[in-house]
């Protein structure tokens, strides 16, 4: 077994518990007493954003600079997504309360800790891939930052509705460009 193996299994096993809470969520989520477009829209973001972090850290199977730093900081990846998922999709919600209601009482936590999780991708690429700051990418990754820290600073449903619909778009474009293959985000 490699050391990237080893060091996987832990972010396999966080990733795997936020994408069982995600999918588990899905049929409230879906209900169509209770839905929201926007949630929903949302919901969809964090379902591919699971895979593609898994995708993503494939680029670490070989010279990433291990040591307890990088390990807890790549950890703090799937960390963040699991609390995404746990605050747009929470096992406590009350069961009648609508979907709607539910985003725009979390909003800040659902796109605080989105742009955190931004935040995070740009240190995990350039202090654990070490890919140059200025590459394409980060572009992509500030544009995430920036909707995500809008949003946030200016709740309003017309709001909310524009910048899951970017994050979305956004997110799905620079992965098609960046990382449709694995590697792909070095190379690109």
């Amino acid at each position: 077994m490699t050391l990237f193996e080893y060091l996987a299994v832990a972010f396999s096993i966080v990733l795997g518990f936020s994408l069982t809470h995600l999918l588990g969520s899905a049929r409230s989520v879906f209900n169509p007493e209770l839905r929201h477009p926007v949630h929903i829209l949302y919901f969809f973001f964090l379902l591919v954003l699971h895979p593609q972090l898994w995708w993503a850290l494939w680029d670490l199977h070989d010279d990433a600079p291990w040591n307890l730093f990088t390990f807890f900081y790549t950890l703090a990846g799937p960390g963040l997504l699991y609390l995404m998922t746990t605050f747009a999709v929470p096992n406590d919600r009350p069961a009648s309360q609508s979907w709607e209601d539910h985003f725009v009482s979390t909003r800040p936590w659902i796109f605080g800790l989105t742009a955190a999780y931004a935040l995070w991708g740009i240190g995990e690429v350039y202090w654990v891939f070490e890919v140059a700051m200025f590459h394409p990418y980060r572009i992509v990754q500030v544009l995430l930052f920036l909707v995500c820290v809008i949003a946030a600073s200016r709740p309003s449903s017309r709001m909310d509705r524009i910048a899951v619909t970017l994050l979305l778009i956004i997110f799905l474009g620079s992965q098609l460009i960046f990382r449709i293959n694995p590697g792909g985000y070095l190379t690109g």
